[in-house]
């Protein structure tokens, strides 16, 4: 069997175990079939994920054009906390940048950091090689 076409991140299907496939224009292939086996893979041509023109890849699979006008591209998809989006200041797209990052940055949540000295001694654990009992549980 041959199969031609853009190497892009995998899709994946949740089962046991969980299914793996390569995604091509008009066909896919279920990678899980094909672990055991021997694949030969060749180097066609370099194709942009965005334009789909024959350039060199700059970053991220887009060619050097794309990757600094799409947005889809900029630094806030990697990083979320660079986005502006939240002060109506645009990055590349305004709308896309407020749609995508907004969802984003609701994952991200606060974590305190206490430090060992103001911790209550209920919650403090002995030293190692203590003969304390261990701190009880909280109800």
């Amino acid at each position: 069997m041959q199969y031609e076409g853009v190497l892009r991140k995998m899709q994946t299907e949740i089962g046991s175990p969980i299914q793996y496939y390569m995604v091509f224009e008009n066909d896919f292939l279920n990678v899980n079939q094909v672990l055991d086996k021997t694949l030969e893979i060749n180097f066609i041509k370099s194709q942009c994920l965005n334009c789909g023109q024959d350039r060199a890849i700059y970053r991220q699979g887009f060619c050097k054009s794309c990757f600094f006008d799409i947005p889809s591209a900029g630094d806030w998809i990697m990083r979320p906390e660079l986005s502006t989006a939240h002060l109506d200041k645009e990055d590349r797209d305004l709308e896309y940048e407020k749609k995508y990052s907004y969802s984003r940055i609701s994952f991200i949540s606060p974590i305190q950091v206490i430090s060992k000295s103001a911790l209550p001694e209920s919650l403090k654990c002995p030293p190692v090689g203590s003969t304390k009992a261990p701190m009880k549980r909280l109800k």
